[in-house]
């Protein structure tokens, strides 16, 4: 617990961070919850079985990120982009995206890897160079490194929102 403590304080600005484990007492528990005690002037992040996990982790990371924020009278949200990092069931989009740019990533290995293995360095008249499309796929995803950022952090740009549309993120229909 102290290693999530040490972890959630870096982005409590300053404020305390208490983080204990509950076993869970009935089956419509919360995994996870975290909430700003203004009495004590720091934050309470309660753990059950099912909420030991990466993405709750980062969820309440942005959460207490917010909420600092808020509480500072600061905002770090850039106008036009969407803060979702107090949606505490955001890791879920956030898995899905994850798995996408896994199988992105993965099938642009494989077409790199088929291409440098079937027709390397060929020159055919009037067609692009396996080099260049390998180079093309590759810059591909660099260029998704924006939008891997924004997804990470939950404070998503229209652009970021209209990839998402695009890739099947029905939730962002109203959202832009």
């Amino acid at each position: 617990m102290i290693e999530l403590e040490a972890r959630f304080a870096k982005a409590a600005r300053g404020r305390t961070v208490a983080v204990r484990f509950e076993p869970k007492d009935f089956i419509l528990a919360n995994d996870y919850q975290v909430d700003f005690k203004a009495d004590t002037k720091g934050f309470e992040v309660v753990l059950r079985r099912g909420g030991c996990f990466e993405g709750a982790y980062r969820c309440i990371e942005r959460f207490i990120e917010a909420k600092a924020e808020r509480l500072d009278e600061l905002d770090s949200t850039p106008p036009g982009h969407l803060d979702l990092r107090t949606e505490m069931q955001y890791w879920m989009l956030e898995r899905v995206y994850e798995q996408f740019r896994t199988d992105l990533e993965s099938a642009i290995a494989d077409k790199t890897s088929c291409l440098e293995r079937t027709r390397p360095g060929e020159g055919v008249l009037g067609e692009v160079v396996v080099e260049t499309r390998t180079r093309s796929l590759r810059g591909l995803v660099a260029h998704l490194q924006r939008a891997d950022r924004e997804v990470r952090r939950a404070v998503l740009s229209p652009q970021t929102i209209e990839l998402l549309k695009n890739i099947g993120f029905d939730v962002f229909s109203e959202a832009g």
